[in-house]
C-alpha cells in the first residue's frame, strides 16, 4: 500500500508542472490579445463618439446682424459657418471650424481694423481692444482645425467723483473716470481705474513726475513706483483688462527712542547744576567760614589783653 501512495505522488508531481507551464502560457495569450483589441475598440467607440458630436453640431449659417454683439467683428471666416455657444449683451462666443492657419492670419489682418489697442498675439491666440473697449479674443486649435471666437463687452462702472482729500491734491486727474474708489482718507489713497490704454498709462505717469513723484523711482513698462519730496509714496500699476491701480500713502513721521533719549538728557542737563561748578562752590563757601573762624580768634586775644590792662 505504501508503495503505492508513493508512485501515486510521484506520478502526480510528474503532470503537475506541465500543467502549471501550460497555463501560464495560455493566460499570456489571453492577455495579450486583449491588450491588442482593446486599441481597437476604443478608437471604434471614440469615432462613434466623435461622429455623433459632429453629427448634433453641424456648423451652421450664422447672421450676425441677428447676433447682440455681432456688428462688432463685421464678417466671419469661411462663408459665415460655425457654432453659436453664447449669445447676449455680455458676451459673443462662437465656434468656426474647418480653419486652416492661413484663415487663421488673414482673420487676424480683418481683425485689426477695429480691434487695435493693447493687441496681445502669442502662438495659436490674439487679443485687441477697439475704440469702445470692447475685447476681442481668438484662440486656435491648429489640430482640429477650429477657431473660437470671444467678443466681451467693457465693465460699465459708474463714473467716479475725483477725491477730494489733500493726498488726492498731490496727483493729477486721470482722463478716464470710470473705476472704482478704494480707500480716501488722510493716510491712503487707493483707486482702480478702467477703460484706460498703455497709451494713457505712460502719459499719466509723465504727469505724475511732473507733479512731483520722481524720486526714488522705479518704472517699468507696466508699473511706477515713486516719492515726492514730502516722502509720499506713489504706486501706479498697469493691468489687463485696461485697468490701472493709483496707490498713494502719506508719509509717516517716527519718532525713534533715541530722540526721546537726548530730548530728557537736553533738559536735564540744561536744569543740573555741573560738578565741577559745585566743586568750586563749596570750596569758596569754605574758605569764607574759615577765614570768618580766623578773624574771631584774632580779635578775642586782643579785648582780653585790652581788659587785663585796665585791671
Amino acid at each position: 500500500m505504501e508503495e503505492n501512495n508513493v508512485q501515486t505522488k510521484l506520478h502526480e508531481k510528474k503532470w503537475f508542472l506541465p500543467v502549471l507551464f501550460v497555463v501560464i502560457i495560455l493566460s499570456n495569450i489571453i492577455g495579450v490579445a486583449i491588450m491588442m483589441a482593446m486599441p481597437m475598440f476604443t478608437f471604434k467607440m471614440g469615432g462613434a463618439l466623435m461622429s455623433k458630436t459632429t453629427s448634433s453640431e453641424k456648423a451652421e449659417k450664422i447672421n450676425l446682424k441677428e447676433l447682440k454683439l455681432g456688428s462688432k467683428l463685421g464678417r466671419l471666416p469661411k462663408g459665415n459657418k460655425g457654432q453659436i455657444s453664447s449669445n447676449n449683451e455680455k458676451e459673443l462666443i462662437l465656434n468656426i471650424p474647418n480653419i486652416t492657419p492661413k484663415d487663421y492670419e488673414e482673420y487676424i489682418k480683418q481683425c485689426r481694423k477695429n480691434f487695435n489697442i493693447d493687441e496681445r498675439l502669442v502662438s495659436g491666440s490674439f487679443e485687441a481692444y477697439d475704440k469702445d473697449n470692447y475685447r476681442l479674443m481668438l484662440d486656435y486649435y491648429e489640430q482640429r482645425k477650429t477657431l473660437k471666437i470671444y467678443v466681451i463687452s467693457p465693465n460699465k462702472n459708474p463714473e467716479i467723483k475725483w477725491p477730494n482729500t489733500e493726498l488726492a491734491k498731490t496727483i493729477p486727474e486721470i482722463k478716464s473716470k470710470s473705476g472704482i474708489v478704494g480707500r480716501t482718507n488722510q493716510k491712503e489713497l487707493q483707486l482702480t481705474i478702467q477703460n484706460t490704454t498703455k497709451a494713457d498709462f505712460a502719459e499719466y505717469i509723465e504727469r505724475c513726475k511732473a507733479a512731483g513723484y520722481n524720486l526714488n523711482s522705479d518704472q517699468k513698462e507696466d508699473s511706477y513706483f515713486a516719492k515726492d519730496a514730502q516722502g509720499n509714496t506713489l504706486s501706479l500699476k498697469y493691468r489687463s483688462g485696461r485697468e490701472m491701480s493709483i496707490i498713494v500713502i502719506k508719509r509717516t513721521a517716527i519718532t525713534s527712542s533715541n530722540n526721546k533719549e537726548n530730548q530728557v538728557n537736553k533738559v536735564s542737563t540744561n536744569n543740573a547744576v555741573a560738578p565741577n561748578d559745585a566743586t568750586n562752590s563749596t570750596t569758596n563757601n569754605t574758605i569764607s567760614n574759615s577765614a570768618n573762624n580766623n578773624n574771631i580768634n584774632k580779635s578775642i586775644p586782643n579785648n582780653i589783653v585790652k581788659q587785663e590792662n585796665n585791671l
